[in-house]
């Protein structure tokens, strides 16, 4: 596991209302070679508490089934981006669950990719989203959200 994610694992309370809601953006994020943790600057929602602080971790504060959304667009116009194929995906306790692909183009457009999963997550689970791109290229997401929600709660929550 990675060691961010293990010291984060002190997971939240589960909110006794049963609200569980997040909404992040990122932007301007420049990277190349495997996968990279993407980190969000701005927070919209965080209620429940499940996003971690450092702003790349959502840990589950209660077990239920809930829905995630991962978007991007690809902008190859800056900092050198690739034309080629660009992802963010999503991953539950270190394992891919889906990505957004925003698919290869001749020229240097933008191009926007959103990825919707539904994932059953046991308190303490995590999920996390991270950049990728064929070959290896240096990639740049003009803009790329976070959005996650807890849908039905299974069990009672515990305080």
């Amino acid at each position: 596991m990675d060691p961010t994610v293990s010291k984060a694992l002190s997971s939240p309370s589960c909110p006794n209302n049963g609200f569980v809601a997040v909404s992040v953006e990122g932007g301007a994020h420049v990277s190349q070679g495997g996968a990279t943790l993407l980190g969000y600057s701005k927070t919209y929602t965080n209620e429940g508490g499940a996003w971690a602080p450092g702003g790349g971790t959502f840990i589950a504060p209660c077990t239920g089934l809930y829905s995630f959304t991962v978007s991007l667009v690809k902008d190859p116009y800056y900092y050198e981006g690739t034309n080629d194929d660009v992802y963010s995906c999503l991953t539950q306790n270190g394992v891919d669950k889906g990505c957004a692909w925003a698919g290869a183009t001749s020229t240097s457009g933008r191009v926007a990719a959103t990825r919707t999963v539904a994932l059953v997550l046991n308190k303490g689970d995590y999920v996390q989203s991270f950049a990728m791109s064929d070959g290896g290229y240096k990639r740049h997401l003009g803009t790329y959200q976070f959005t996650g929600f807890l849908v039905r709660l299974i069990g009672e929550p515990t305080p």
